[in-house]
């Protein structure tokens, strides 16, 4: 398996087991100061019960396309997932085990929305959802993380501390997937215009009923 780059801006902000994000009362995200919560905060992750951050964190601009980026051999399909906080986000599952005779899920959250519908197959380099800044969130960023899971996609080992969620590091590669597969920064704008342009007619629809 190789994990490839799911977006083009390329600065990771948190690692998998890294601490940097601090919560209030109130729940507003903040990262730390000089390693250290801002007053009145706590670890956003201690206070979830985690021993750490459970996934990557990449810094993304506004609504940045993300595409699916792992190349492994076996096929993939698509549920969504919303958190109890507002967090938008889209599983993408294996069909079979192949990782160890596991199967694996990547989680890819804190989205704008997706372009997906739950049980479509999603294949490397495919358009998944817009980035954004819902549920706990300090601004706009993509998290994406790795759990092993059952046949049925339910999460394996959720009392490791991380809420089921693996290291993938020792698999990923820093190369954005579209430029691994060849396709062109024009090919995305138009990917993003066919997508306002379907947005656009549905809620036409939706308005007239």
């Amino acid at each position: 398996m190789e994990v490839l780059r799911p977006i083009k801006t390329n600065w990771r902000t948190q690692a998998f087991g890294e601490d940097k994000a601090c919560i209030d009362s109130q729940g507003k995200v903040t990262t730390r100061v000089s390693a250290v919560c801002p007053p009145n905060t706590q670890s956003l992750y201690k206070s979830l019960g985690m021993v750490g951050h459970s996934g990557e964190d990449w810094s993304t601009y506004h609504k940045e396309p993300l595409f699916f980026s792992v190349l492994a051999p076996t096929a993939w399909y698509a549920k969504h997932e919303v958190d109890k906080h507002g967090g938008i986000g889209v599983d993408i599952i294996s069909t079979r085990p192949f990782l160890n005779g596991k199967y694996v899920k990547f989680r890819f959250h804190h989205l704008q929305g997706t372009v997906l519908y739950d049980g479509q197959r999603v294949k490397q380099g495919q358009l998944l959802g817009f980035c954004n800044n819902t549920g706990l969130s300090s601004g706009d960023h993509l998290h994406w993380s790795m759990k092993i899971v059952n046949e049925r996609g339910r999460t394996l080992n959720k009392n490791n501390g991380y809420y089921g969620a693996v290291d993938f590091s020792i698999y990923f590669k820093n190369e954005f997937i579209l430029n691994e597969l060849g396709i062109s920064d024009a090919r995305v704008r138009n990917m993003y215009r066919i997508y306002l342009r379907v947005v656009d007619k549905w809620l036409k629809i939706f308005r007239k009923k």
